[in-house]
């Protein structure tokens, strides 16, 4: 008990000031900090934990990422690329909604940590000049996004949760199939709804136009697609797609070095290396076993539990894996128990999902946010109302398939 308030105590502080306006940033990083005194870890090792975030491979994979990421869209926007993407997309599709809504989405098949800020720049372009606010913008490139981490086994969360729980990956994604239509549908409503916005000339387009342009965005798409198992394949198709645009464009020295100064941004690294560290000493703490024990012995109705473990390490953390890793081993037990795996661990995986979404530490959020120059407090009521559906089909599907 005393575990669940120190952790929910942090986060309160957290979302106080996030309403304050204060860095983000900052504001993770202190929370880190302020966890692991609250459990009594000392300076030393929480600087040992920071280290080792920093020092993760999958830390350094992330910047590094995030950097190419960036060099992309500038080599991109620096000769127009983008705006002639943008503008073949509309040609085809006519409509500013449906190409604001596809490019997340396909960008979503690719399933790497803050990628949404690869798709923010097509969005800001398909949608430039139009009477779009730009919290709207936000979240339509954040929520569209993520509409496939339930039924894509690219996710690794979906991947691990099969493995923990024991439950064929098939069957997990049978149990979600109809999640990515209600996300969509209920992203709609909120983003689009009663929106006029001003469609295309009159002009046609064409598949192959937009091919001609599309392709930078749809190559580490395919490479992941297509070789999910090899190691640092995002990284390493990017590496590739700004070297073959860097040729095509025929960019000169002077302007690759320019390109290059001006994508390094360290805001961005510093905003990855704070969530990095929050995650790795919030597992260091142990405080979630110590609450998911809590819990379990509580006597709280199973569904209950199945929901707010995950949400919670969903919420606090933003990554997926955290929620996956973290709850669902010692869920499993409860879960046997009950007969029925199944509905409880999709419950679980979903509630989790929504936490993730809803979590301001969850980096394709804030790197979105960062973009569109838009503090989160202007977009959480937006992703609250959104998330409304979503949370009465959990609910519904868990109820109907424990009758």
């Amino acid at each position: 008990m005393v575990a669940l308030i120190k952790i929910l105590a942090v986060f309160a502080l957290i979302v106080v000031f996030l309403r304050l306006r204060a860095p983000v940033t900052y504001l993770i990083a202190g929370g880190a900090v302020l966890l692991g005194l609250l459990f009594g870890l000392g300076p030393a090792r929480i600087g040992g934990a920071a280290l080792d975030a920093l020092l993760d491979p999958r830390t350094v994979e992330l910047v590094l990422v995030l950097y190419l990421i960036a060099l992309l869209e500038a080599f991109l926007r620096h000769r127009g690329w983008l705006r002639s993407l943008a503008d073949a997309f509309l040609l085809l599709s006519r409509k500013p909604v449906w190409s604001a809504t596809f490019l997340p989405a396909l960008l979503g098949l690719l399933p790497s940590a803050g990628g949404a800020r690869f798709s923010a720049p097509l969005v800001a372009s398909v949608l430039e000049d139009q009477p779009v606010p730009a919290r709207d913008k936000v979240m339509a490139n954040y929520w569209f996004r993520h509409i496939w981490e339930m039924v894509l086994p690219l996710y690794p969360g979906l991947v691990v949760a099969a493995s923990v729980t024991g439950i064929p990956l098939g069957e997990l994604v049978r149990a979600q199939w109809f999640y990515p239509p209600l996300l969509v549908s209920s992203g709609f409503l909120v983003v689009w709804s009663g929106r006029r916005l001003r469609g295309g000339d009159g002009s046609r387009g064409s598949a192959a136009r937009l091919l001609a342009f599309v392709w930078p965005v749809i190559l580490p798409v395919a490479a992941v697609l297509l070789l999910p198992k090899v190691r640092y394949i995002l990284f390493a198709s990017i590496a590739i797609d700004v070297l073959v645009v860097a040729l095509v464009l025929r960019l000169s020295g002077r302007e690759l070095a320019r390109l290059a100064f001006e994508s390094f941004k360290p805001s961005i690294i510093l905003l990855v290396a704070a969530v990095m560290i929050f995650k790795t000493v919030l597992e260091a703490t142990g405080s979630i076993v110590d609450v998911n024990r809590f819990l379990a012995a509580s006597g709280v109705p199973l569904g209950v539990i199945f929901f707010f473990l995950p949400f919670l390490v969903g919420l606090l953390t933003g990554v997926t894996q955290a929620y996956v890793g973290i709850t669902f081993p010692l869920l499993a037990p409860l879960a046997a128990a009950s007969g029925g795996e199944l509905a409880h661990f999709s419950l679980a995986y979903m509630a989790g999902f929504l936490g993730v979404l809803l979590s301001p530490t969850h980096l394709c959020l804030l790197l979105t946010a960062e973009y569109f120059s838009v503090p989160l407090g202007a977009v959480y009521p937006r992703l609250l109302r959104a998330s409304l559906l979503p949370f009465a089909a959990i609910v519904a599907a868990f109820l109907l398939a424990t009758m």
